[in-house]
């Protein structure tokens, strides 16, 4: 299959959730991101020093399978520290766009219910 068609069809399936998204953006003011690293994935994200994310990205391209987890992180001298949760993992989308809105609240509630106090290390980061 031509590349360019590939990833339209593998775009496709996350544009069903761009609605319920751009709402969420709406209601909380949080910033969303489609896409944007060379692979089928929504992220949300919001915070300071403290990054929370929600993240539906394509977990397996020939399953068409994709997972949505949450993840509380922060960098301290090129180490990240985190907390993260699979709300969903390996599922096809419509498991996830079914109930988008309420893992959407559900992850949001969690991710704020962390703090600092719960970030475990999780990887030292490049030098860019």
């Amino acid at each position: 299959m031509d590349p360019g068609k590939k990833w339209k069809e593998l775009e496709s399936q996350l544009k069903l959730l761009d609605p319920d998204l751009e709402e969420f953006v709406r209601l909380h003011r949080v910033r969303l991101y489609r896409s944007t690293r060379n692979w089928p994935d929504r992220r949300l994200e919001w915070g300071g020093n403290l990054s929370r994310l929600i993240q539906i990205y394509l977990e397996d391209e020939d399953k068409l399978l994709y997972s949505m987890w949450i993840c509380l992180s922060e960098d301290r001298d090129r180490r990240r520290f985190w907390k993260n949760e699979f709300l969903k993992k390996s599922v096809p989308i419509e498991d996830i766009a079914s109930n988008l809105s309420n893992l959407l609240e559900i992850g949001m509630k969690r991710l704020e219910s962390w703090s600092r106090d719960d970030l475990e290390y999780g990887t030292t980061l490049s030098d860019k």
